[in-house]
């Protein structure tokens, strides 16, 4: 108990950590200053939201895009050369549907929305993808399906075995850290229910109901968890894998690495756990280089760098 209680409570550093970064960490000249909200419509008629900032204004940018169920909002970390989007999973935020913990519907729902945004006008046709945690799970989920659009990705904290990494470590019940995540992401859910549609809401509470059911029937590593793990990248998508050491999902980064080294990929060890040390900007700076050259095209040598640093 007391070691969930320990890996529960990195999380929590780590997410208030986050949320104090994108709200007064950021430079403000990298505020993103125009917003908007925009609607996808996924293939089986949910209606997902997602919200659009870039700096001035909407034109057309390289895109890096986050797909995250706790509707943290624009974070414009790599400067006014991109636009960022932020696409709310469903069932969380606004969006419709009911949660499925990153599961083949949510892996979909992001290669379906990849294909839309990469023709918007506020696109120019390059994507970079960028997760923590919950969002960087589900983008090692669906590059197996093929993401359009995306020339890199920058990950952090993000297991590629949700069952072997997380909730049942060695076999072993650990699901106090998923019930932690569950509540960090039904909290933006209640403060947006305002501004959700009425006929959306029974779809979307009840996804909150069913989730730790679901996790509870699935006790060994059976198809359910397979569908949640990382299946390939037949796109060879270069990707900056960064965690720490002691992080509860710390074997994630370090198998995307193995994986995925030889289409380019490094490994970027920050910190003992999933935060990072104190009067530092964390990995950002370095998540902005990543990005510039496969996504802007804006050689800065970082490709000829040691592929794995601490």
């Amino acid at each position: 108990m007391l070691l969930v209680n320990a890996a529960v409570g990195r999380r929590l550093a780590l997410l208030v950590a986050v949320a104090l970064f994108a709200t007064a960490g950021a430079a403000p000249a990298h505020a993103a200053s125009v917003t908007r909200q925009v609607s996808f419509t996924a293939d089986d008629g949910v209606v997902l939201r997602a919200i659009v900032g870039g700096e001035g204004s909407l034109a057309s940018r390289p895109l890096i895009v986050e797909d995250s169920p706790y509707a943290p909002g624009i974070d414009s970390f790599a400067g006014s050369a991109y636009n960022y989007v932020e696409l709310q999973w469903r069932g969380t935020g606004q969006s419709g549907g009911s949660l499925a913990s990153a599961g083949p519907r949510d892996q979909r729902d992001l290669a379906e929305f990849m294909g839309w945004a990469c023709r918007q006008p506020w696109s120019d046709g390059r994507i970079g993808l960028y997760g923590f945690s919950a969002s960087a799970i589900v983008a090692y989920d669906a590059m197996h399906l093929g993401l359009p659009c995306v020339k890199a990705a920058a990950l952090m904290s993000g297991t590629v075995d949700l069952y072997r990494d997380l909730l049942y470590i060695g076999g072993i019940n650990n699901t106090a850290p998923g019930l932690y995540v569950e509540g960090a992401i039904f909290a933006p859910w209640l403060a947006n229910l305002p501004a959700r549609q009425p006929a959306s809401v029974p779809a979307s509470g009840g996804g909150f109901a069913t989730a730790p059911t679901d996790v509870a029937s699935h006790s060994t590593e059976d198809g359910y968890w397979l569908d949640r793990s990382f299946k390939g990248d037949p796109q060879r998508i270069p990707i900056l894998a960064d965690d720490g050491f002691y992080d509860v999902e710390s074997r994630g980064a370090f198998l995307t690495y193995r994986a995925t080294r030889d289409y380019g990929s490094h490994l970027l060890v920050i910190g003992a756990h999933d935060g990072w040390p104190s009067n530092t900007s964390g990995p950002f700076p370095q998540y902005a280089r990543w990005f510039d050259p496969y996504v802007r095209g804006v050689d800065n040598g970082i490709d000829h760098e040691p592929p794995v640093s601490l």
